[in-house]
């Protein structure tokens, strides 16, 4: 946060000279880092084991909220008995389809009850129109509650039926031991114990914590799970709608919220409200009382009611009182009732578990990423079943073998990329500034002295870095901020990459992205670049036809053909 959102941070900092306690889980020592109170450095690519194994140790020790999390989670809501787990299937949940790489959501349920997704896809309420899945209608999202089917969803309250939320998170989660963390995410169990415990002590009836991320967390294939993992875990801490608490979502120099305030994107409206289907909204009085009427629209104050004060908006009926219970016909935000919080729910819970609206898995799951030096301790499904790699099939963008697949030795390294905060974005506007460029004149990459020792790199020398997709050429920093990590038994080492530099400016060098995958999030379709496999050699990468015949034989060393990495 430090390097990216450097005007953001200084409130970290005022928290913390109040006494606020700051953890940073960062591959990299940053400059965050060294305002922290905590450093906690992982392998890139598995936050939602690391996320889980917290999220297992709330559970088994009680750490929880209990009141919170059965007055304003789902967590008393019973699933129907359709429902398998990861747990039950070695890695997916129960209505996938492994030949169309999809889920059905059906058996995601409550029982008693159907819910539709308030985000996500909302085109799953259509059965019969499965081919508009595949046309983006997976972000037709709106910024209200989900459609509810008539019913009541049964509950119990005393969370043991073993098939209420509550119960399933449980067992789902069992897995995620300290020592699993430890395994898959190279962090001691001592300093995963201390994570644990900070964060469960600030947290409660009395304090909160706050989780910021940013794209670290998001350009992955399984990026929105990453984010959901932070949810199910601030939901049992009770740290979601109260003051101190929250998942901040922090956007880096360029504002990419602002594309959906100006907007900019073909599949929403201002105000996330969705873009018209053509089969749905037929005419513009029907699109807008379908919108009215569904929507995770509010009436302005002043226009029925005498809605308010303040100078915030209220999400809320403001002269709903807490003991109000909505009539059996109520629709929108009068089914809810005055003491369901999360309007933006059809239920007006908090969501541990998502009955639909995810098109991979209604709870998170540790997959390893599109390129992974090793396999999936966890489950025997190595990667995202449904992540999207069949969509940019090109000899520029080959996948690379993962886990024990023959050939993934070839690119034993990890890598993952960042932003400079001297930079602005892929720097077509800052390499042009001298004083800018200045500050960071040359693409480089960073590793530590161990693997520079191993890989004869020396520091402010050049170094090649190569994937099957292309290779660059960086100059090298030596630097103990890589701390080289203990995973499934061995030493791996992890190379960082600043991704803002291209052919142009005052200040030149390859781009790092060049060297990543086209594999994407199936939620919200962005690639994963924050994780991949590569290999580091000293010296300066090949020029013209040496360059592509570099990577080629890297391929053949590895293997690699049009098939490699695609199946689900």
């Amino acid at each position: 946060m430090a390097e990216c959102h450097p005007v953001g941070f200084q409130w970290v900092m005022e928290a913390r000279a109040r006494g606020a306690q700051l953890i940073h889980v960062d591959p990299r020592f940053t400059r965050t880092s060294a305002l922290a109170d905590l450093h906690v450095p992982l392998r890139a690519g598995t936050d939602i084991a690391f996320l889980g194994g917290i999220i297992n140790h709330v559970l088994r020790n009680e750490k929880y909220f209990r009141e919170y999390v059965v007055a304003y989670t789902n967590a008393p809501v019973i699933l129907t008995g359709d429902f398998a787990d990861t747990e039950d299937l070695d890695g997916v949940f129960s209505g996938f389809d492994r030949e169309k790489r999809h889920y059905d959501f059906h058996t995601w349920q409550y029982e008693g009850l159907e819910v539709q997704s308030a985000s996500g896809e909302r085109d799953q309420e259509y059965e019969d129109r499965a081919s508009t899945q595949q046309a983006a209608r997976g972000e037709a999202h709106g910024s209200g509650g989900a459609a509810l089917a008539a019913g009541n969803p049964e509950k119990d309250e005393t969370l043991q039926h073993p098939r209420c939320v509550f119960q399933v998170l449980k067992r789902h989660y069992a897995r995620y031991t300290p020592e699993m963390v430890e395994q898959v995410c190279g962090v001691p169990q001592d300093t995963f114990g201390k994570v644990c415990q900070l964060l469960t002590e600030n947290s409660g009836r009395e304090r909160t914590s706050a989780f910021v991320y940013s794209v670290g967390w998001t350009q992955h294939t399984v990026g929105v799970q990453y984010i959901r993992t932070a949810s199910v875990l601030q939901l049992l801490l009770g740290n979601i709608g109260r003051p101190g608490g929250g998942i901040l979502a922090l956007r880096g120099h360029a504002s990419i919220q602002g594309s959906t305030d100006i907007p900019t994107l073909f599949n929403l409206l201002p105000g996330y409200l969705p873009m018209p289907h053509a089969h749905s909204n037929e005419d513009l009085d029907t699109y807008v009382t379908a919108e009215a009427r569904l929507y995770r629209i509010r009436r302005l104050a002043g226009q029925d009611q005498a809605l308010w004060t303040g100078h915030d908006i209220a999400d809320f009926t403001a002269d709903k009182s807490p003991r109000y219970r909505p009539p059996d016909d109520a629709t929108g935000a009068e089914a809810l009732s005055g003491t369901d919080p999360f309007v933006m729910q059809a239920d007006g819970k908090g969501w541990l578990f998502v009955p639909a609206g995810l098109v991979d898995g209604p709870l998170p799951t540790h997959y390893e990423p599109q390129d992974s030096p090793f396999p999936n301790l966890l489950y025997a499904q190595q990667r995202n079943p449904v992540r999207q790699v069949d969509v940019f099939k090109h000899p520029d963008n080959r996948l690379q073998p993962s886990g024990d697949e023959p050939g993934s030795r070839v690119f034993p390294y990890v890598a993952t990329t960042y932003r400079l905060t001297e930079h602005h974005t892929a720097g077509g506007m800052s390499r042009w500034l001298p004083y800018l460029a200045e500050l960071q004149p040359e693409f480089f990459c960073e590793v530590s002295p161990r693997l520079a020792a191993e890989r004869g790199l020396e520091h402010l020398g050049w170094a090649t870095i190569v994937t099957a997709r292309s290779v660059v050429e960086a100059r090298v920093l030596v630097t103990e901020r890589m701390k080289p990590l203990t995973v499934h038994g061995r030493r791996l080492e992890q190379v960082g990459l600043p991704y803002h530099w291209g052919p142009n400016g005052y200040s030149t060098g390859d781009s790092a992205n060049e060297l990543t995958s086209v594999s994407l999030d199936p939620n919200v379709h962005i690639q994963e670049v924050k994780a991949f496999a590569c290999d580091i050699r000293p010296g300066r990468r090949p020029r013209g036809p040496d360059r592509a015949a570099l990577v080629r034989d890297y391929q053949r060393r590895a293997g690699i053909t049009e098939q490699t990495g695609t199946e689900p």
